[in-house]
């Protein structure tokens, strides 16, 4: 998760993100930045030119929180963009509102059109899974897919990779 503010200073951000993946074995491609608001109170100039910068270096794109916040829905315009999370209000409401339902059909037919990834968050009962499937939408997370009390306990260390993929 990436502030917008970050983004609009990624030129300052990027060498130490860059440094921090080289000591890990780990490539650009292999993360995805979700863009996360406030939206409205970044000079817009500069975030355009951070999104840009960060594309250019090779990481994947998210736009998070699109539906209950301040995302511009213009972002999806943005060929750098490649997958958008629908804000947890979206799936929760949508089983009794029927706009709620038309405006996820209609992200997803923007999204398809778009050639991005459209994912639902938050889906907390098998109601808002179905309804989601129902309406095109192919990926989702949250709670009802799998309760964080029913997980496994895990203390997972991430090894650095071998050779140089930078």
């Amino acid at each position: 998760n990436v502030l917008a503010v970050s983004v609009a200073r990624a030129h300052v951000a990027i060498g130490p993100l860059m440094d921090a993946l080289r000591e890990t074995g780990r490539r650009p491609a292999d993360v995805v930045l979700e863009l996360n608001p406030p939206f409205s109170s970044v000079r817009w100039g500069a975030f355009r030119q951070g999104v840009t910068m960060l594309r250019d270096a090779g990481f994947r794109l998210a736009v998070d929180e699109i539906g209950d916040g301040d995302a511009p829905v213009t972002l999806l315009g943005w060929p750098e963009i490649g997958l958008v999370k629908l804000d947890r209000s979206l799936a929760a409401g949508a089983p009794h509102e029927p706009r709620l339902q038309a405006t996820i059909e209609s992200m997803v037919l923007l999204c398809e059109r778009s050639d991005i990834q459209l994912v639902a968050e938050g889906v907390t009962t098998p109601e808002e899974l179905e309804l989601l499937h129902s309406l095109g939408v192919r990926l989702a997370q949250g709670d009802g897919l799998w309760p964080a009390q029913s997980r496994p306990a895990t203390h997972v260390t991430i090894a650095p990779m071998t050779g140089n993929p930078l």
